[in-house]
């Protein structure tokens, strides 16, 4: 759970909150639950607030219409990937944090775009 731009989102092994169908992710307003676009094609198991952005890690390979393998950027209107992939036999984002201004992932990847990471990478926007 992280709150961005005055929503709650949840995410997680949802397929439904409050009869809408929401694919693993959900945004509380304080009155109703909504779906984020159209959710993503797997499962979520962490997020953070980095860059004016809310960043989602999971086991998924899009986010409504865009690839983005384990990790991805809602930016209040659309789903973004970052640029890069990740990779290992079962590659999942587990575990999203803001230090020393750049997200930080963990998960059970192996490498992060070309780079061999063992599990950790930093991703600064750049």
């Amino acid at each position: 759970m992280v709150v961005y731009n005055n929503s709650l989102f949840v995410g997680g092994a949802i397929s439904k909150a409050d009869g809408a169908s929401v694919n693993s992710i959900a945004r509380w307003n304080g009155t109703t639950w909504s779906p984020v676009e159209s959710g993503v094609d797997g499962l979520v198991f962490a997020s953070a607030v980095y860059d004016d952005a809310l960043y989602i890690g999971g086991e998924f390979a899009a986010a409504g219409e865009v690839s983005a393998r384990c990790i991805a950027r809602w930016d209040s209107v659309a789903w973004s990937s970052l640029g890069m992939s990740f990779a290992s036999s079962w590659p999942s984002a587990n575990a999203l944090t803001v230090y020393n201004d750049a997200l930080c992932v963990g998960g059970t990847f192996l490498m992060a775009g070309n780079r061999n990471t063992h599990h950790i990478a930093r991703w600064s926007g750049h």
